[in-house]
């Protein structure tokens, strides 16, 4: 019954951000709770199956959290970083459309360069399966299975790193390309799908490492970029519609079952009963997993998982915290059946194990506000610079944080180093890419728009 109540007060919220973020359903607040609504779904249909006992507490805290973001949501939308230096309605530089003998140049000699680091991360997963198990077993099980003890070479994880930077750039001229006109057209897309390579070979070493969220956060920014680069240009989002949702679901339907059909090939050994029955799993096992988390403990207020990238860095390079262990995976739990859940707890678990109710509320308006403020500044953009082409592509790649909050939170626990090497990698990448030339479009095509 509790969890029924949730589902309408998800829905209620859902419909007012909605319509207060303009029907803009990339907006991160309505994304955010899009991804709470289908895990509503999938966790009623568990509760039988699982015996599930749904902690009226734990709603609490998972409601003032999504309020809270809400709320954070709203604010970051009030948020005027730079104001807009035009008076137009719509972007007065668009990217040129590249497809020029220079852009196919550089798209061929970054393609090459991600067929070698897709060899290079190949050969280390390899070597790092191979260290305890020799030659049995699904290999990337055994990957993950070793992965604790044998680290990456440093030339494996910068291999991944610039796959993943060049990736998303050319996303964005792919994206770029096949807006050109203000309708979507299939032989655009076709004409354009090569810039989508560096992209194929990402999702194909996240594939190898066994990481399923990567391609779906691919997948996710494709939508993104196609979205933002048709606002920025026509100032226009896509209507839902009959048919938008029809296809939607279509779609939806293909990942799960993609998802499903490729769980040996990313080393998931569990046994299910069909597509559904694993779907569900994922889709609705956090509730579970965070009210049996709940049950146990009042929170431990040791702020090491919401921040454990930071922690992880501060040891590394500063020697503080030496003491402390730092939580990136959370324990396995069952249900009252027996059957193996998993273990992610939506992203809250994190802010109230190491703050309690307070940390739910004032972190997740945290998210909301830096999300939401740079997304509103990437809506305002008239006049597109390299800058901005850095922090659309930058947004893209953590985009896919909002929708699977539900999951656990990818956004704080990743703020590191790292996280600054990608950005600095993304900069770089933006900078070979795109010359000023490509930002700049003559007067009369100006006037054209």
């Amino acid at each position: 019954m509790s969890l029924l109540v949730f589902f309408v007060l998800t829905i209620v919220l859902l419909y007012i951000t909605f319509e207060v973020s303009n029907k803009d359903i990339l907006s991160p607040g309505v994304l955010l709770l899009l991804g709470y609504l289908v895990a509503t779904i999938f966790g009623i249909y568990n509760i039988e199956r699982w015996k599930t006992n749904i902690s009226d507490f734990m709603l609490i805290v998972v409601s003032l959290g999504i309020v809270f973001f809400v709320i954070g949501d709203a604010l970051g939308r009030k948020i005027r970083i730079r104001p807009s230096r035009t008076k137009n309605n719509i972007s007065s530089m668009q990217l040129k459309n590249l497809e020029g003998k220079q852009g196919l140049i550089k798209l061929a000699f970054v393609s090459l360069f991600c067929l070698l680091f897709t060899y290079l991360v190949w050969k280390e997963m390899v070597r790092i399966a191979y260290a305890d198990f020799k030659s049995w077993g699904n290999i990337v099980y055994n990957y993950k299975i070793n992965k604790a003890n044998y680290a990456m070479s440093g030339l494996g994880k910068w291999a991944g790193k610039l796959t993943k930077a060049s990736a998303y750039v050319y996303l964005l001229v792919f994206a770029n390309n096949i807006t050109q006109s203000e309708k979507l057209k299939l032989k655009s897309m076709k004409k354009n799908i090569i810039y989508l390579i560096p992209g194929v070979f990402y999702c194909v070493q996240q594939w190898i490492l066994g990481a399923r969220i990567g391609v779906i956060g691919f997948m996710v920014s494709i939508a993104f970029s196609i979205g933002i680069c048709r606002w920025i240009k026509y100032r226009k989002v896509y209507k839902i519609n009959i048919n938008t949702l029809i296809k939607g679901f279509v779609g939806a339907m293909v990942i799960c079952v993609c998802f499903f059909k490729i769980k040996e090939l990313v080393g998931r050994q569990q046994e299910s009963l069909g597509v559904l029955d694993y779907v569900a799993t994922y889709l609705g096992g956090s509730f579970d997993l965070f009210s049996q988390y709940m049950r146990e403990t009042r929170g431990a207020f040791k702020g090491y998982e919401s921040f454990s990238g930071v922690v992880d860095n501060l040891q590394s390079y500063f020697g503080v915290l030496k003491n402390v262990t730092i939580v990136t995976s959370h324990e396995f739990r069952n249900a009252a059946t027996g059957v193996t859940i998993g273990n992610t707890y939506t992203g809250f678990r994190n802010y109230y194990n190491d703050y309690g109710i307070f940390g739910v509320c004032i972190l997740s308006n945290m998210l909301a506000v830096i999300f939401s403020s740079t997304y509103t500044r990437i809506k305002r953009l008239n006049r597109v610079k390299q800058g901005d082409l850095v922090l659309i592509v930058f947004y893209s790649t953590q985009i896919f944080c909002m929708p699977f909050h539900f999951f656990t939170d990818y956004f704080f626990p990743r703020i590191s180093l790292n996280m600054v090497i990608d950005f600095m990698l993304i900069v770089i990448l933006t900078c070979f890419v795109f010359n000023k030339k490509d930002l700049i479009l003559k007067a009369e095509e100006i006037e054209k728009i």
